[in-house]
Order: C-alpha cells, then structure tokens, then sequence
C-alpha cells in the first residue's frame, strides 16, 4: 500500500479501536440480527455435533463454508462476530494494496453503504474476494492446489465468484486447471458426504426461503417496475459478449478478474447490496489510479441508500447504477497500462 507507514499503523490501530467498541458496546440485538448468528453459527454449531446444517432457516451455501465459519461460532457470539468483522478487514485491506490502491482508497471503501451492510451483518463475501486474490497469487505461480483452494472460496457464493472461476479455466494452462478442478471435486464430494447432502441439488435445501425482496439484481427490478422480463436475459447476453471480447483480448489478469466479480454481480438473478462490496475492493480501485473523477462519480453513487432516510423505497432501483457506471469505467478508463 502506497502510504506513509505512520499511516498504516494509525489504521491498524483504528481498526483494533473499531473491534474494541463493537466487542464490548456494539448493542446485543444488533448481533443477535447479523446473519452470522442468524444462519451462519447455528448451521456451524449444528454441522459440529453431526446434524444436518441445512436444517437451519436459511442456510443455502456450500458445505464446505461450514468449517470455514465455524472458526467463527465456536465462542462466544459477540466474540465471534469480532473476529469476523477483523476477518473481513483485513482481506479488505490485503485486496485493496494487491490491486494496487492506497490508504485513503481503503478509508473510502470501508465507510461505502455496501461494505458497511457486509461488516455489519457478518456476511460470507470477503471470503470469496480472499478468494480472487489467492487465485491471482496461485495463477502467476503456477501453483495448482493453492488455485484449488481458491476455486472453492470463490464457490462459495456462485453468483459472486462464479465467473472468476470460468474466468482461470478458459485462460490458464489445461495441466493447472484441471488439477485444480480436482482439488475443488475432492473438497465438493468430502464435503457433501460429510454432511449427508449433496449440494445444491439437496431436496433439504431452503431456496424457497431465500428473500427476493431484499434482491438488487436486473431480473427482480424489472418485476418490481413492471417492466418486460425480457430485458433480463437480453442484460445477461449483453454482459456475457461484453466479458468474452474483454478475455479474449487480454486474458487473465487484475483487470479481467475485477471486472468478472462487477459483471457476474449484474448477471446474477439474485445478488444484495453487500455482494457488491468485492467489486469496490478491486474494480473501483483500478478505476481510480486511471480516472480518479470516475471513480469518485461512482463511489458516490453507491450512497444511495441514505436516500431512504427521506424517500420511501425508490433509491433500491437506483442503486444499481452505481454498478453500471463503475461498469463502463472499468472498460473505458480502469484498463492497466499497455491495455486500451
């Protein structure tokens, strides 16, 4: 991270005050609401005493998310949620420096609406950026079972990471991928075995219970505004040529992987605002280091929300355009040196 190292220690240190206040102030409910104790610990807790996890309301992602969460539900639940919360800033950080932004970048986005909704809620999306980063990391070494591991972080949140993972199958050398997809096959059927389902065709899994209200994605605000369902699937052709023309031109690389995260977000039929939170940590910032005004154009926009506080509703469908914008940045303006 290009920054000053006093600065680095001062958001080390604020980040420890941050976890401090929320370990022994943050409100009690509002823990108890986070979908880390909702979902995420009584699935984990019940995946440890060798019950079905899928049991749980709610809980609809891979089993191989468990052992990975479990790290954080075998305390205490405010304890736990500390640590995530420590968790997910520090992946944040680690990927804002990978793709090459500073502290101020950093500051940024840690304060956006979506990160906020991510930390707040002790969601599982900052494992599938670790995930992105691990893959960039393994995919320039060569190094197959570490691209392995990073194929099933990505996983575990398809309509997020999904795209990555194609993304490294159709660009990196066939002798890696394949040992990796194997590595990921061995951690899908162990996984699957271990909890008695086989995920996500289990008959025992909750889809029905997911809430589409909450939903930012093309399809659900084209059902809310009446407007023909016909735009959905004409939007995902359109992303999906959009991508291919950017792959083939330039492969895998930072650029390509920030822009899959962006463009499988607004493909999703389903995606919340705080799956969003990886397309902050890695597209905005390569925006920014080509076009700052863009950048801080579409940063802005992601505030959005805050219009509810005096207009009822509305500012869900408008939120979207954050990511549209970021989007055309990103291809227009956001490509590394020697790309255009």
């Amino acid at each position: 991270m290009r920054s000053h190292p006093a600065f680095q220690g001062a958001l080390v240190l604020c980040a420890l005050a941050v976890a401090v206040v929320v370990l022994f102030h943050m409100p009690m409910n509002r823990v108890a609401a986070s979908d880390l104790v909702l979902y995420f610990r009584p699935a984990a807790q019940a995946w440890l005493v060798g019950r079905d996890p899928y049991e749980v309301h709610g809980y609809v992602n891979p089993p191989w998310t468990l052992p990975l969460m479990a790290l954080f539900c075998v305390g205490p639940s405010r304890v736990g949620y500390v640590l995530l919360f420590v968790f997910s800033f520090a992946v944040l950080a680690g990927a804002v420096r990978v793709f090459g932004g500073g502290l101020w970048t950093l500051l940024g986005i840690l304060v956006a609406p979506p990160t906020v909704a991510l930390l707040s809620l002790g969601q599982v999306d900052t494992w599938v950026l670790l995930g992105a980063i691990l893959g960039c990391w393994a995919a320039d070494r060569g190094h197959w079972a570490a691209l392995g591991l990073a194929f099933t972080l990505l996983l575990i949140k398809p309509q997020v990471g999904g795209l990555v993972a194609l993304l490294w199958v159709l660009t990196l050398p066939r002798s890696l991928t394949v040992k990796a997809l194997a590595v990921l096959g061995v951690v899908w059927v162990s996984t699957c075995l271990a909890v008695g389902t086989w995920w996500p065709f289990g008959s025992n899994l909750g889809w029905s219970e997911v809430n589409l209200p909450e939903s930012i994605s093309v399809l659900h605000l084209a059902r809310e505004l009446g407007l023909p369902l016909l735009l959905y699937p004409v939007t995902v052709v359109g992303l999906a040529a959009l991508w291919a023309r950017e792959v083939l031109r330039r492969g895998r690389s930072d650029y390509t992987t920030a822009l899959s995260l962006l463009v499988a977000g607004l493909s999703a039929p389903y995606v919340l605002r705080h799956s969003f939170t990886v397309s902050l940590a890695t597209a905005l910032v390569l925006v920014g280091r080509r076009s700052w005004p863009w950048a801080v154009v579409s940063y802005l926009w992601t505030w959005m929300p805050i219009l509810s506080l005096w207009v009822d509703d509305w500012q869900r469908w408008w939120e979207i355009g954050a990511w549209w914008l970021l989007l055309a940045g990103l291809v227009f303006v956001g490509r590394g040196p020697g790309e255009d």
